[in-house]
């Protein structure tokens, strides 16, 4: 349902709260709440947005539960369940 996305905007409303100073997995999650508040989307519809910073860090999140994303480091490869509205990747910074 990448209409929700086009309707806000979505991915340059990630980019300007990254530019702001939010962690990636937040400025995602901030961005899924607005799109959950302002269009009421229901349970049916999907949308997931995944962000990474310059320094590296990655973070996500969705509108239902369902979607899940692959994350590569220099550690190696996982696949990560992303949360609805939560934080679906662990900035490696926050740790």
């Amino acid at each position: 349902h990448g209409e929700l996305a086009l309707r806000v905007s979505a991915s340059s409303m990630v980019v300007d709260r990254m530019r702001r100073g939010a962690a990636p997995s937040d400025a995602c999650r901030e961005v899924i709440g607005f799109i959950r508040s302002r269009l009421d989307p229901g349970p049916d519809k999907q949308l997931a947005l995944l962000a990474l910073g310059r320094d590296g860090s990655v973070g996500a999140a969705s509108l239902v539960p369902g979607f899940s994303c692959a994350v590569s480091t220099e550690e190696g490869h996982r696949m990560v369940s992303v949360e609805p509205s939560g934080p679906a990747v662990q900035d490696p910074h926050d740790r």
